[in-house]
């Protein structure tokens, strides 16, 4: 059998004495060295922040196995104003080839913080080195101002640069479970058209029903509506100046939406459908819909507003009811109307099935048209702030918080309203007010 000389075998040895005990040993003493440095917090918050543009802070970091690092207490505040963006409880990061793959058990997202979360993706767009990234997170938590929270789950999002040199992020989420689980989808990518250029996001609940709230920052009073919920898909522009919307709002309490500002009182719970609403940087544009409303009671006072100020059309029917009933509610069996304000103004255009023989019946009582639709077209926006919140009846518009918010959300007058002309004429040809 061959052997070695002893001065081979001896050098043998040492040679593998070196490559599987000293070298090992070694590495693993300074890889402890260098992982528990005192430092390595500073180092972990300056990479995140450098990489993914935000200023990023952790409590504590831990390293299960080689190449997988998890960052417990994570907070994501935005790079310039340190307003709080979002809270994970436990990010793990973990390194495939080019890739990065990160996830989280929960995630809590403040509604408040939403356009600087979208701003600080922007900011992470416009670098030149945005890195495939990959994120699994079981639980996505929003909370509203109020305390609210809303969950859901299963969030996963993927980033990108397409071959076409276009960064996306895609973002999928479920709601509910079982059967009634659907998928929230939102994309976002940057574009130089047709919106401007910047931070372009789409997003198509599809099946799914959001609470209202959500919207709270698109469409006025939404957030009061706590049981109302919203299903739709719209596209919004860079910084949030532009963009389009189109959905369902479902089981809205009239009353809630109105606000306790109002003085008038209101028990129903309809729908809104909007069919297009449409905004710029200076405002909305366009919004288009209809309100169906099933059996409820309304004010009969908020009635002789809808009268005075948006002129719509009282029936004999209606001041036959109100001899037989005592008190101040009048009880409608439906309410229901399409639509459309634009700078010009408002239209109203009566809807009721349950009245199939009146043409614009804005309100039916027992199968007889209560209200009709207004005379007159293009009718100023502040005359509906002032209908729901007379507190200053002779102002253009009310000095109450509710109100300014409801006419911000509306499109600008192209001219300043004038008063609509009084006529004694009661037809179903209504006339454009200017």
């Amino acid at each position: 059998m061959f052997s070695l000389h002893e001065k081979t075998q001896r050098r043998v040895c040492r040679a593998a004495f070196l490559i599987f005990c000293v070298l090992p040993t070694l590495w693993t003493v300074v890889w402890i060295a260098h992982f528990y440095r005192p430092w390595r917090y500073d180092d972990w918050q300056r990479e995140l922040s450098h990489r993914f543009h935000v200023r990023v802070s952790v409590t504590g970091i831990e390293s299960p196995r080689p190449g997988v690092t998890k960052l417990a207490q994570v907070e994501i505040a935005d790079l310039r104003s340190n307003q709080s963006l979002a809270t994970i409880e436990t990010l793990q990061i973990e390194h495939q080839g080019s890739r990065i793959a990160l996830g989280a058990e929960q995630v809590e997202l403040p509604i408040g913080q939403i356009r600087a979360f979208a701003r600080s993706i922007e900011t992470c767009f416009a670098a030149t080195d945005l890195p495939p990234t990959d994120f699994h997170a079981k639980h996505l938590v929003i909370v509203g101002a109020d305390g609210k929270r809303f969950e859901l789950t299963n969030l996963r999002l993927r980033g990108e640069v397409r071959k076409t040199g276009e960064k996306q992020i895609q973002l999928l989420a479920d709601v509910g479970q079982g059967e009634s689980k659907s998928t929230v989808k939102v994309v976002l990518e940057n574009q130089s058209a047709p919106l401007g250029a910047g931070l372009v996001a789409k997003f198509d609940t599809q099946q799914a029903k959001l609470p209202a709230w959500l919207m709270a920052g698109a469409i006025p009073g939404s957030g009061r509506c706590a049981e109302a919920t919203f299903s739709g898909k719209g596209l919004v522009g860079p910084s949030g100046n532009s963009g389009k919307l189109q959905g369902r709002f479902s089981q809205v309490d009239l009353k809630q939406w109105i606000g306790p500002l109002s003085p008038y009182r209101v028990k129903a719970v309809g729908s809104l459908q909007l069919e297009r609403v449409e905004w710029d940087a200076d405002g909305v544009k366009l919004v288009q819909g209809q309100l169906r409303v099933g059996a409820g009671q309304i004010d009969r006072s908020l009635m002789t507003q809808f009268e005075k100020l948006l002129h719509c059309v009282p029936t004999s029917a209606a001041r036959d009811v109100s001899k037989k009933v005592s008190g101040n509610w009048q009880t409608f069996d439906e309410l229901s109307c399409n639509f459309e304000i634009t700078s010009r103004g408002m239209t109203l255009t009566g809807t009721c099935e349950t009245v199939p023989n009146q043409t614009g019946c804005l309100m039916a009582f027992e199968r007889q048209p209560l209200l009709l639709q207004p005379e007159y077209t293009e009718i100023p926006t502040s005359r509906l702030t002032r209908v729901l919140f007379p507190q200053a009846d002779s102002a253009w518009l009310p000095l109450v918080s509710q109100a300014i918010e409801m006419i911000q959300s509306l499109p600008i007058p192209s001219l300043t309203p004038k008063p609509v002309p009084k006529t004694t004429t009661r037809n179903d040809t209504r006339k454009k007010t200017r």
